[in-house]
């Protein structure tokens, strides 16, 4: 599922109010890539507005790189500028079949038992295609840290 107006705007007000921590594990139920609704300006400007000061130019510099870049993976290297702008991660874990080469290409179907726990888990639409609901639900209870967070999205446009 592609990151949107919506959900960009949604993000920019959650980190305004400062909703979620920073710095966190992440894990996304679908590797989120970009839509394309959002001008990279407005990017631009925020990763001078919210990104930590030390990794502005980097953060510049890959969203530059992905938005002139032709790779099948430009889409998915803006969304993890995204993510770097607004949660600031410490790391990144993505569950999806069809994703980039860094998902892990695992059945949420299935019980899974991934040693670890996180921040925050982002279902960008990916319950969506499961046919057994209930265990991807459980899957997403049990890697969720005690007082961490749980976005669900549905896809609405496109």
């Amino acid at each position: 599922m592609a990151i949107n107006i919506v959900e960009y705007n949604l993000m920019r007000r959650f980190r305004d109010q400062k909703l979620f921590p920073l710095g966190g594990d992440l894990l996304e139920l679908g590797e989120a890539n970009w839509y394309g609704d959002v001008n990279p300006n407005i990017l631009r400007a925020d990763i001078a507005k919210y990104a930590i000061p030390a990794k502005r130019s980097e953060l510049l510099a890959e969203l530059d790189e992905a938005v002139k870049s032709e790779k099948p993976s430009a889409a998915w290297d803006i969304a993890r500028v995204y993510w770097n702008i607004f949660l600031q991660p410490s790391s990144i874990t993505a569950i999806d079949f069809h994703g980039t080469e860094r998902a892990l290409k695992l059945d949420l179907n299935s019980p899974l038992d991934m040693k670890r726990q996180f921040h925050i888990i982002n279902n960008c639409g990916t319950l969506e295609h499961i046919f057994n609901i209930g265990q991807a639900f459980k899957t997403i209870h049990d890697h969720t840290l005690p007082g961490g967070f749980m976005i669900h999205q549905s896809p609405f446009v496109g």
